[in-house]
């Protein structure tokens, strides 16, 4: 590669068009966090192409197309994963030059653009997770263990009790850096690299019934 690249674009699911916005506030990133929360966007962390981990956190202001930088407490890191619920937003796990793969986890309040470290993750500390809400809960599944070995865990996480619940486990084969999304209280997971190959399957996750389906 030339260089990571900071650009965002909108994409506009009335018209199916795509428009750009202003590019993040600092330089192109890999691996980076993201979620929303409240209307707005939050973006940070990764590793820029020179290989520096970062520990940068940036909110847009979409209606305004503007980057604000905000304060990160959590710390450099890379692969960490990032999810919001009720109206806050978390960031957790990944990898750092300190403390190699990380298990923190913290609560990031908009309102006052306060961080609070919450109750640290409880499976085998890993990065490239694949992470999805559903209902008022999130859930993290696979990634990969300070072995460089994909993992199949999937733990729940409740934000009203703070606390961690080990589900059933990824269907799929191990696997880090796979993505997950959720449609109609339902989770998604699929793709990534299972450490033989680069995988293009996809399987769903009912939280009713606690059981995947590819």
């Amino acid at each position: 590669w030339n260089a990571f690249l900071p650009d965002l674009w909108e994409y506009d699911t009335t018209s199916g068009a795509w428009s750009q916005m202003a590019s993040l506030s600092s330089s192109g990133r890999a691996y980076a966090v993201g979620f929303s929360v409240n209307g707005k966007g939050y973006v940070g962390t990764g590793i820029d192409d020179i290989g520096t981990t970062l520990n940068d956190f940036y909110e847009l202001d979409p209606a305004n197309n503007t980057w604000t930088q905000k304060n990160f407490i959590p710390g450099e890191r890379y692969g960490a994963t990032g999810f919001s619920a009720g109206g806050k937003g978390y960031v957790g796990l990944g990898w750092n030059t300190q403390s190699y793969f990380l298990n923190d986890f913290w609560e990031f309040d908009p309102s006052v653009s306060s961080w609070t470290q919450i109750t640290a993750f409880p499976g085998t500390a890993r990065y490239g997770i694949a992470t999805f809400t559903a209902g008022s809960k999130a859930y993290l599944a696979a990634g990969a263990d300070s072995n460089y070995y994909g993992v199949q865990e999937v733990w729940e996480y409740n934000p009203s009790s703070t606390q961690w619940t080990q589900k059933a486990d990824f269907a799929g084969t191990a696997r880090e850096f796979p993505i997950g999304f959720s449609i109609g209280g339902k989770g998604y997971v699929g793709t990534g690299y299972d450490l033989n190959n680069y995988v293009k399957d996809l399987y769903e996750y009912d939280p009713a019934n606690d059981s995947w389906a590819q």
